[in-house]
């Protein structure tokens, strides 16, 4: 099935124009279960992020790929293990990266990776208080951040990290749930050059 969903993208992709789009379309390829507060969070937060740059996104679930027409410029996340959370919070083991962008040959590609389970057990460390009561928002919330992250490697074609805000080298799960927090002007301004080559 996901096999059938990937070549319908790439399909999308092959017939679309080559060039600049108004808008990017952001695949999420949920392989576990999500809630709808997870899920509309980390929409609202993605679009809240990049509202101050001149790259415009749409998010979808993959599978909403074969009801779209021709994309010129998209990007795939798969999200792996379970993106919700749970009432009580077994301990994990948080080391490893929390999301990770793919690279051929040297080249950065569009597809990219989030691992839920670690995401979780971080985001649980970070909450106190009434956050409990809004764990799926505050998971959403670090879903949205996380992704945020890997989509500036993937439009910039960088490996590099920030100095500052989210495209930093680690951030913090308390940086993660805060209520504040976004990118540097630089890194938005380093997408808004990529898009006008």
């Amino acid at each position: 099935m996901r096999c059938c969903a990937y070549l319908k993208l790439g399909l999308i992709l092959c017939a679309s124009a080559v060039g600049a789009s108004e808008r990017t379309t952001v695949f999420f390829d949920f392989r576990g279960a999500v809630s709808t507060p997870v899920y509309e969070e980390m929409k609202r937060e993605l679009t809240r992020l990049f509202d101050g740059g001149s790259r415009r996104f749409a998010w979808k679930r993959l599978e909403e790929a074969s009801e779209l027409g021709p994309l010129p410029d998209l990007a795939v996340l798969r999200l792996t293990g379970d993106c919700r959370m749970p009432p009580a919070w077994p301990a994990m083991d948080e080391r490893g990266p929390l999301a990770w962008t793919h690279i051929s040959e040297g080249s950065i590609l569009t597809f990219g990776g989030v691992n839920c389970e670690r995401l979780r057990a971080a985001v649980a460390t970070a909450l106190w208080g009434g956050d409990r009561g809004r764990a799926d928002i505050m998971l959403g919330r670090a879903l949205g951040r996380v992704a945020a992250h890997e989509l500036v490697h993937m439009f910039a074609r960088t490996k590099t990290h920030s100095a500052q805000g989210l495209a930093r080298t680690g951030l913090t799960a308390a940086e993660l749930v805060s209520d504040n927090g976004g990118f540097s002007p630089e890194d938005l301004h380093r997408l808004d050059a990529d898009q006008q080559k």
